[in-house]
């Protein structure tokens, strides 16, 4: 049985499983869910479930596609400037101290990594759209 087929089937098989947790929420009705969160834990154990297979099969095709591919240079280089956008982001990063709702305290630090987060995600967005553009654009201009 092919990979395709395989992936298929578990696609099939979480959606179902998504259907049923619904079923039972809306069987459960909202006053109950409100109050008590009752109902909740098949949705969370799904989605967790769901987070892992797909984190699972990003890492394996990413290293079977590392290993396997001719063109390791092209992937170094990917990896490099990836890491470049993180090293800008968190040069240009501000960190302060924050107070948190419940009284926990946000270091300067963490702050930091969290607005290099967010820099790095504008960044790559920006880029990711202006390739886009840039791409239409050629195949605008180049007649068939």
């Amino acid at each position: 049985m092919g990979l395709y087929k395989i992936l298929k089937i578990l696609a099939f098989v979480l959606g179902a499983l998504g259907a049923i947790a619904l079923i039972n929420l809306l069987v459960k009705g909202d006053e109950l869910v409100m109050q008590t969160g009752e109902g909740l834990d098949m949705f969370l154990n799904l989605s967790y479930i769901t987070f892992l297979i797909t984190i699972v099969l990003v890492v394996f095709f990413v290293f079977k596609e590392v290993f396997t591919s001719d063109n390791i240079k092209a992937i170094l280089i990917g990896l490099g400037l990836f890491l470049v956008v993180v090293l800008i982001s968190y040069g240009i990063a501000d960190g302060e101290s924050i107070i948190m709702p419940d009284g926990d305290t946000l270091s300067e630090n963490g702050s930091r990594w969290i607005s290099a987060g967010l820099n790095a995600f504008y960044i790559l967005g920006i880029g990711a759209v202006a390739l886009m553009l840039l791409s239409e654009i050629k195949n605008l201009t180049i007649s068939k």
